[in-house]
């Protein structure tokens, strides 16, 4: 599903930067240009950069 159409952006390639080390939505615009133009997507790449994070934290195995 696109995300950003101003830059044509996939909710798959924003969890894909995520998962490279992308912890923050501007860090995801750099990346792949996801709410960095007219904003209206802003709230889904938030979201999608909340649950990926979520789902990182609840995947990583817990400390010894």
């Amino acid at each position: 599903m696109i995300v950003c159409h101003c830059h044509a952006v996939r909710a798959e390639e924003i969890r894909t930067e995520v998962r490279l080390g992308a912890e923050t939505v501007e860090l995801v615009g750099v990346r792949c240009g996801a709410a960095t133009r007219c904003g209206g997507c802003l709230p889904t790449v938030e979201a999608l950069v909340a649950d990926e994070l979520a789902r990182a934290r609840t995947a990583a195995p817990a400390p010894h």
